[in-house]
């Protein structure tokens, strides 16, 4: 125990029990013999008011000091510090040699550390679960999640990365996006699927555009020199002659000594080629409208 002026006296307790407003409830060898005071002391908060402060409720068997204003008719206990009781109390995440860690460490195990050691000044933030985040001396950040991730956007989000990203799923992914999304790659764009691939469009139109593309279909492969329009234009006049061909070879006639030949044999035959070909021209030049 000592006394100050104004007869205020302290007395080391400890916590037996708790009030729903954190109020503590103790025993004192010198102020109560070992028996529990009739009366909590009322805790001392950083700050304390109307849907705002600190918080932070004392555990039973903690260390306290105890002020009593001997002045007044009735004094009021009033608790004014906590105490670590021994070396072994300070938890392992805030022991260094020369002091330098603070923090916070809850009894189920949320730690709040700051290490303010100038070898190796780091911030860390720990759930009882072991998810964590940490940021080291150098600034890097590094996040460790033990469950599920959610992360909800209200308003619009907007992420820069200066350096090289790397993102490894080791599960299946789901992506879904409601409205219109636009996506610019001013570099090279790689993509590597191993085992199989699909494309559904469930509405509306969809096209590709590319310049000297390359497109590889199962073991073919067709590849485009210049322009997709240039090989669909060189592809409906091949098929244009390949139509007027055909067309003029099932109306040869050649004379004989009898007289003229007639048409060929096979002439419906040809102008069946004729007819396919015209058809082919019709989807070419109707492709090349679209490239």
């Amino acid at each position: 125990m000592r006394v100050e002026a104004g007869q205020k006296t302290f007395h080391f307790a400890k916590v037996t029990r708790l009030g729903q407003r954190g109020e503590v409830y103790f025993t004192s060898d010198t102020l109560t013999n070992g028996t529990e005071y009739p009366e909590p002391a009322a805790p001392a908060y950083f700050l304390a008011g109307s849907n705002e402060g600190f918080f932070f409720t004392l555990q039973i068997g903690t260390l306290i000091e105890i002020e009593i204003d001997e002045a007044n008719e009735h004094p009021v206990p009033r608790v004014t510090r906590c105490i670590f009781g021994a070396s072994q109390e300070v938890p392992d995440d805030l022991q260094h040699p020369l002091g330098m860690i603070m923090g916070l460490v809850t009894r189920s195990g949320h730690k709040l550390i700051f290490n303010c050691d100038p070898t190796d000044q780091s911030f860390k933030l720990i759930h009882p679960s072991g998810t964590q985040t940490e940021i080291d001396l150098f600034g890097a950040q590094t996040t460790n999640v033990q469950g599920d991730l959610t992360e909800v956007f209200q308003a619009a989000a907007n992420r820069t990365y200066a350096g090289a990203r790397d993102d490894a799923m080791a599960a299946e992914v789901t992506r879904t996006y409601v409205k219109k999304v636009a996506e610019k790659y001013l570099d090279e764009l790689v993509q590597e699927v191993l085992t199989a691939a699909s494309l559904k469009i469930l509405s509306g139109n969809w096209s590709l555009e590319a310049s000297g593309a390359k497109v590889k279909v199962g073991a073919g492969k067709v590849g485009f020199g210049t322009t997709a329009a240039e090989v669909v234009d060189i592809l409906s006049k091949t098929i244009d002659e390949l139509s007027k061909l055909a067309t003029q070879a099932a109306a040869i006639i050649v004379p004989t000594g009898v007289g003229p030949s007639g048409v060929p044999t096979n002439a419906a035959a040809l102008t069946a080629v004729a007819t396919a070909a015209t058809t082919l021209k019709g989807l070419a030049d109707s492709i090349k409208g679209g490239v």
